[in-house]
């Protein structure tokens, strides 16, 4: 099944924060939020983040600078499955933007994309291409064809089309932000890994396997390289590479960058995260080509648990975790709740359309 891997990018690197002048304790706390999301403590940069923007509303300060501190707190909320209270901050700070600097300013069209990408990630993607492609329009505008930003817009966008199965649409634009990446950054820099792995994706999902192969093994030399074998970035990347290997019959090697990967996602995200349950139905998967269905089976309920829990009862991954689900019951001869979940699947994409 198609894996998003899609890695929110370090705030510090999206979005320039404004100087905190004279507030130096607050510019530290600042600070150590970003730090701890950097280095995958999410709960910590949480906390440091939600403290400082509740101080940062009791002190004189501006609009740009608050969104900013909302944009750094909206991320760390979606890294943890947080939706419902990322997505109204995104939206909140964005409209303080737009009011504090005009439509066409560069902070403006990274919140775009800040915005596209976590609406993709909720399978809005109407409203994701629309934010993404006004973002990739203001930093053209802007900036050329060539600006670092640029490429971040292209990529969010490239990535929703192939979750809705525009690869013709995805394909060149994904190409030309992993292009802009490696001039303006470096072949090992981060944004060149993301880059690769979203093109690696587009290319799998079309079969294409011996494309996409090298160019996940080489994101995750990045990322590991660059972040240490444990951070959550290498565990996106794992589990891409794990779909991949399944898909080509690499069952061991499948099976053991998948557990790998889930270790990591529980550490760091906890049991109830989406991707948690996206690793636990990629196993359940795997299992079930290799016919050890009462293995498969409590991990297959355990993930449509969390899905329903985190994403509610009509989104696309839920959708596909039942439909897993119903084939593993199937095969395990439990007809009647196969075909229980065969009709929450129907209505799931009917509604959908």
């Amino acid at each position: 099944m198609p894996t998003r891997m899609i890695i929110p990018m370090l705030v510090a690197l999206l979005i320039p924060i404004p100087a905190f002048a004279q507030e130096v304790t607050l510019e530290k706390q600042f600070e150590a939020g970003l730090s701890a999301f950097k280095e995958g403590r999410l709960g910590d940069a949480e906390k440091l983040l939600r403290d400082t923007l509740e101080q940062a509303k009791k002190s004189p300060t501006n609009d740009e600078r608050l969104a900013a501190i909302m944009f750094a707190l909206g991320v760390v909320y979606q890294r943890q499955a947080k939706f419902s209270s990322a997505e109204p901050l995104f939206e909140q700070a964005l409209t303080m933007m737009e009011q504090g600097l005009g439509i066409k300013h560069p902070d403006v069209a990274r919140g775009l994309s800040m915005l596209g990408d976590l609406k993709s990630e909720i399978g809005k993607y109407t409203e994701a291409e629309a934010a993404l492609s006004k973002s990739a329009s203001i930093f053209e505008e802007l900036f050329g064809p060539d600006y670092p930003d640029l490429a971040h817009s292209l990529k969010w966008l490239a990535d929703t089309y192939r979750l809705q199965k525009k690869y013709n649409k995805a394909l060149p634009l994904a190409q030309r932000a992993l292009a802009i990446d490696e001039k303006a950054m470096g072949p090992e820099h981060p944004n060149v890994a993301i880059s690769l792995n979203i093109l690696a994706a587009i290319y799998a999902a079309q079969g294409l396997y011996i494309k996409a192969e090298p160019l996940y093994k080489r994101a995750l030399e990045i990322l590991e390289k660059t972040f240490g074998p444990n951070h959550l970035g290498v565990a996106d990347n794992l589990s891409s590479l794990g779909v991949l290997y399944r898909h080509q019959g690499k069952y061991e090697d499948a099976g053991l960058v998948y557990i790998r990967a889930l270790a990591i996602r529980d550490k760091q995200l906890g049991p109830e995260h989406s991707l948690v349950a996206l690793t636990l139905d990629n196993i359940v998967v795997l299992y079930m080509a290799e016919g050890t269905y009462a293995l498969a089976d409590p991990l297959s309920a355990r993930a449509v648990k969390i899905y329903e829990k985190i994403l509610g009862p009509n989104h696309p991954e839920l959708a596909k975790a039942l439909e897993n689900r119903s084939l593993l019951l199937r095969k395990m001869k439990r007809e009647d709740e196969a075909e229980q979940l065969e009709a929450r699947v129907k209505a799931i994409r009917a509604k959908a359309q």
